[in-house]
């Protein structure tokens, strides 16, 4: 996973629960590398062991913890490339443009980055449905995703997930409508 995801994630970490709870973190995780660099690819299992620590220490579950820091994430992504999101009018255009523009640039700046897919259902001018794929099951990163680029457009939503990877779904189904 790329390095970015973990620089990001202890940021947040540092910025909620302080500089001690960071390092208690990254001690609890026992990881080979903690001193991540945004340009290099880390195993998937050091997130996965670093989001673990992160839910025992604040007492945070993982699946809110995880949607918690999806919304920091875009909040990051804003900073970094806020010239490619503004290409998008809405929140449903920016989220229809993921799989087809966003990721193919993503996959251009962060070569051997492993995205999820989205396949669409565009029901009507208020409702989208989101399929994602990954073999990572990060589908409440995507939720919290979808919460901070809500936010970024000023749009209020309603998203449900209605089929999920971690109930055995062959993928995960986010239900959104538009209330704005």
């Amino acid at each position: 996973m790329q390095g970015l995801i973990f620089t990001a994630l202890a940021e947040m970490i540092e910025e909620k629960f302080g500089l001690l709870a960071l390092q208690k973190i990254l001690d609890t995780a026992t990881l080979e590398d903690d001193a991540f660099v945004s340009t290099s690819i880390y195993p998937d299992s050091s997130l996965v062991r670093l989001v673990e620590a992160a839910s025992d220490v604040s007492g945070i579950a993982v699946p809110d913890l995880v949607k918690a820091y999806g919304e920091y994430l875009f909040a990051h992504f804003v900073k970094l490339h806020e010239a490619m999101i503004l290409e998008s009018e809405s929140l449903k255009d920016f989220l229809l443009r993921i799989d087809s523009v966003i990721h193919v640039e993503v996959s251009k700046l962060y070569p051997g980055s492993s995205l999820p897919i989205f396949n669409y259902e565009d029901i009507d001018e208020n409702n989208l449905v989101m399929i994602y794929r990954s073999p990572r099951k990060m589908c409440h990163l995507a939720e919290g995703l979808v919460l901070g680029a809500a936010n970024y457009f000023n749009t209020p939503y309603q998203l449900t997930q209605t089929q999920c990877m971690h109930s055995g779904a062959d993928h995960c189904r986010l239900e959104i409508q538009l209330n704005g």
